[in-house]
């Protein structure tokens, strides 16, 4: 049997089955938006790995095609990852032998530690380091180059992906270039100390512009400092001393520029008043056709120099008056000494001939007391000639003659030997004469007057002893020196300038005969070959 409404009663009410239905289709909403976000992940993560694909494609195209040498090495350990084919090219190491080595391999023992200490990168593929390092080669040699380093992530791990710039030649080429920049400098300060020490200056005109260039010193000789001058012509003219510069402007290089080259010397007036010489030299700068287009040159301050040379010359022209009185002088005294002693002669021989008559005839008439005073009379008349002979023979020594040979001194020494035989056997006197030079431009005459009164000196004036007597003679670097000595009773030294000294004596007459000019004779003989004693 059925009713009007077959419809079982429902569990919710309207309100409820709303309520439910609104929840349902939320939660099919929200199922909607999970799927809908995933599909977006999903998405992001296909563009990404496209996007990480592809620059890996293009990291690998760079990589494996650059003609410059490149590597991927680990970010920690610096460890070789892999290299391109220019990297075994330039470093000359297999790419087997690379990858088994770290970037400290390459490098400097001492640049290891700042490898290690190198800036840090962060991970957003967007970081590059510059630097430059040196890195060996496999065959030892060092080359400097220039890096740029990215930063990328290979395998979920930091690396760095390098490129390197061999910059060997022009880091060789630029320290050179520094090397030639810092000597240039170091010659041209050289060169200003060299110009301030040696007091010269120097200068360029150029002829084409009319510039003239003065170095530091140039300015400082003429009063000025380089910093607040401007040097001309006109200026340099101004300080010409006024009797040289008519001189000066007919011969400078501004004036005349054919000339290649000139030295001249003048006088300034430098900006302080000061009166100062000057020695300048120039050379004249041509081009390829042989047209002067500039004049080089330097002023050398000569002041000290010219003004010492003044004063000699002045010393040099009193001198030459000086020593023309003097030859005069001694020329009137040897005229008087030759002529005194040759006169003198005459009258004492006569009072000596008068006075041996007189103890000759007279004898008997005369006594004890009177012949000795006859005596003393022929012996001190005697005495006055010899006194008056050696004076006439040392006279003789102040003409010398021009002598053109040479003297042998061991015929000397012999001839003096033999000439004084009979003393020397009576002394019992040996010798010990070594070999002797050969004397040029010496007069022999002279020469054995010389040897003989040393010798004979030295045979007078013995001891106890027989003399012994040495003659050598040695060259030195100014000439012979020659020695006489022997074992006799010597000289004190407070009287060996006194011994040279015409008629001194250091004996009495009575001890030792002479009338103390022997030595007088060979000091002058000596002086006048050009020696001393």
């Amino acid at each position: 049997m059925s009713g009007k409404n077959d419809t079982p009663p429902s569990r919710y009410t309207e309100p409820e089955l709303v309520a439910r239905l609104q929840a349902a289709g939320e939660a099919l909403r929200q199922k909607e938006e999970q799927l809908q976000h995933l599909e977006l992940e999903k998405q992001a993560r296909l563009e990404q790995d496209a996007i990480r694909e592809n620059e890996e494609r293009y990291y690998h195209s760079l990589f494996v095609n650059n003609p410059m040498p490149m590597w991927i090495v680990d970010f920690e350990t610096k460890q070789f990852l892999d290299v391109n084919e220019a990297a075994v090219r330039h470093y000359g190491y297999t790419r087997q032998e690379f990858l088994s080595m770290t970037l400290k391999d390459i490098r400097p023992k001492e640049d290891v530690e700042d490898l290690l200490t190198a800036g840090r990168f962060t991970i957003d593929h967007t970081s590059v380091h510059h630097a430059t390092w040196r890195h060996f080669r496999k065959n030892g040699e060092l080359i400097i180059v220039e890096i740029t380093s990215h930063l990328i992530e290979l395998n979920h791990k930091k690396a760095s992906l390098v490129l390197v710039n061999d910059i060997t030649a022009r880091k060789n080429a630029e320290d050179r270039l520094q090397q030639s920049f810092e000597q240039v400098q170091a010659d041209e300060q050289l060169m200003k100390n060299a110009e301030r020490l040696a007091q010269f200056g120097s200068w360029h005109v150029n002829l084409l512009t009319g510039a003239i260039k003065w170095s530091d010193q140039a300015c400082r000789i003429y009063g000025y400092e380089s910093e607040t001058f401007t040097p001309s012509y006109e200026i340099f003219l101004a300080h010409i001393h006024p009797d040289d510069l008519e001189y000066v402007k007919k011969h400078t290089a501004v004036s005349t520029p054919a000339t290649d080259s000139m030295e001249l010397e003048f006088r300034i007036i430098d900006r302080h008043g000061q009166l100062k010489y000057i020695r300048a030299r120039y050379l004249t700068e041509r081009d390829s056709e042989g047209h002067p287009i500039g004049v080089h040159g330097f002023n050398l301050d000569i002041t000290e120099s010219k003004l010492k040379e003044l004063e000699i010359k002045a010393s040099h022209a009193k001198l030459d008056a000086l020593n023309k009185n003097l030859a005069a002088s001694n020329k009137e005294l040897e005229q008087f000494a030759y002529v005194a002693s040759h006169d003198l002669q005459e009258p004492l021989r006569m009072v000596s001939s008068f006075l041996q008559l007189l103890e000759k005839k007279y004898a008997d008439l005369v006594d004890d007391t009177g012949r000795k005073y006859i005596h003393y009379a022929v012996d001190g008349a005697n005495r006055m000639k010899q006194l008056i002979q050696d004076l006439l023979e040392y006279s003789r020594l102040s003409t010398p003659a021009i002598v053109n040979g040479h003297t042998d001194m061991n015929e000397v020494v012999a001839e003096v030997l033999m000439v004084l035989k009979e003393k020397i056997d009576q002394l019992q006197a040996t010798f010990e004469i070594s070999n002797l030079p050969v004397i040029p431009h010496a007069r022999k005459t002279q020469m054995l007057q010389l040897m003989q009164n040393l010798v004979s000196n030295a045979l007078k004036y013995h001891g106890d002893r027989p003399p012994v007597i040495r003659i050598s003679a040695r060259h030195e670097a100014t000439g012979w020196l020659f020695s006489v000595s022997d074992n006799g009773i010597g000289i004190d030294p407070q009287f060996s300038e006194k011994v040279f000294a015409i008629f001194q004596r250091l004996h009495h007459k009575n001890e030792y005969s002479g009338t103390g000019i022997g030595l007088s004779i060979c000091k002058k003989i000596v002086e006048q070959h050009g020696g001393t004693i």
